[in-house]
């Protein structure tokens, strides 16, 4: 199963000096300690903080 957690373009947004790059590298935080269940919560929760982000910066589709 491939994991939007271990994405190379998370592992880049991760590293932005930008309240969204804080918020990503939080998530991989937790993620690095986290089971298959909580990757999934931690998963499904920066997709929807992402697409929030798009919708800001009017990139959404």
């Amino acid at each position: 199963m491939t994991y939007l957690l271990d994405d190379a373009e998370i592992k880049a947004l991760a590293r932005e000096e930008s309240v969204r790059g804080t918020l990503v590298q939080l998530a991989l935080n937790q993620a690095a300690e986290a089971d298959d269940q909580e990757r999934e919560i931690l998963e499904e929760a920066l997709q929807l903080l992402l697409q929030q982000f798009r919708v800001i910066e009017g990139t959404a589709p």
